[in-house]
């Protein structure tokens, strides 16, 4: 037979597939497919519009908050983490909108909540589940434990002298010259300084490393939103929407962040870090700061000596991230 348009027609036929049946069209967001499901998907406040819904049509929704920012840390405690929230439904009746009229779907900053507008009563992430946030690591309250006796102990200068006044003065013979010039000086008045040169506090072994135990890390965050069933694979699927910021980690000798974003402990104190945009994910807990001194040229061990400077700042807390807001349904079958 001879091959001509209709018979071309009538063999492309053969391999399309048959058009599947509209259910659901509408705008609004980033509008993404997966097989029969649409996902609209708001990073910031814009309109959702519905211009079609077969009878029983549903949609599922997950609304995101505006993550509270982290704590910054104080003295050697840390700061908590900011907490996330979110609220999420499945099988939701999508008469709740009017079709060809638009509602607005609003995305919050942080701390501050998302809402979709419909021809009732909005959805809004107040009141929703909260992703608990970390609390703060805290600080190293341990006794330091000394690896080395601290004592106290004459400089190398010695002077003598005798009734009339004819004084001797030097270094002690196991002493270094060089190190103790100062001790070849004449006292005067003429007197008998046994210590002239005074006392000093000497370690006898490592005393510097005198120093707490690891400070307590930061709490973890809580857990966030990570259920398929929601976002069905769809573009942001899998990731942990609405997660608590972890805890900064306590001072002493320096306790981790927890995650996510807590800023270390110790020193250098890390500050907490920032949520990521269109997360909900609490911004990180600020570190505690190392509150102490070193141990050289002190009498004894203490609890609060941490092995670092007392004049260090916390760490600050970081941003809360910023909500998101998922609008799903199946649009054909």
């Amino acid at each position: 037979m001879p091959y001509s348009l209709s018979n071309r027609r009538s063999s492309q036929n053969l391999v399309f597939q048959p058009r599947k049946k509209l259910l659901v069209s509408a705008v609004g967001g980033e509008v993404f497919i997966n097989g029969d499901y649409k996902h609209h998907v708001f990073k910031s406040t814009d309109s959702f519009r519905l211009f079609f819904r077969a009878t029983g049509s549903t949609f599922n929704y997950l609304v995101v908050a505006g993550a509270s920012n982290g704590f910054a840390g104080s003295g050697g405690q840390g700061g908590n983490g900011g907490s996330g929230s979110y609220r999420s439904a499945v099988g939701e009746n999508l008469n709740r909108f009017n079709l060809h009229a638009g509602y607005t779907v609003t995305v919050g900053g942080a701390g501050s909540h998302s809402t979709i507008a419909t021809n009732s009563t909005s959805i809004s992430s107040a009141g929703s589940v909260i992703g608990g946030a970390g609390f703060g690591g805290s600080p190293d309250t341990s006794s330091p434990g000394c690896t080395g006796t601290v004592v106290e102990e004459d400089l190398c200068c010695e002077h003598s002298c005798d009734g009339d006044c004819t004084t001797g003065y030097g270094c002690r013979g196991d002493c270094d010259q060089s190190q103790y010039e100062y001790c070849n000086q004449d006292p005067s008045p003429c007197e008998c300084y046994p210590s002239a040169c005074g006392t000093e506090f000497v370690c006898s072994t490592n005393c510097e490393q005198c120093g707490g135990d690891v400070a307590t890390a930061g709490g973890q965050g809580g857990g966030g939103v990570a259920d398929p069933t929601l976002v069905f694979g769809g573009p942001y699927g899998g990731f942990a929407y609405g997660q608590g910021g972890g805890g900064g980690g306590g001072g002493g000798y320096g306790g981790g962040g927890g995650a996510p974003n807590g800023g270390d402990g110790g020193y250098p104190v890390g500050d907490g870090g920032d949520g990521l945009p269109n997360s909900g994910v609490g911004g990180g807990g600020g570190g505690g700061r190392e509150d102490g001194e070193n141990c050289n040229n002190i009498t004894e061990c203490t609890a609060n000596m941490q092995s670092g400077p007392s004049d260090a700042t916390p760490g600050t807390g970081g941003s809360g991230g910023s909500g998101i807001v998922f609008i799903v349904y199946k649009f054909q079958e």
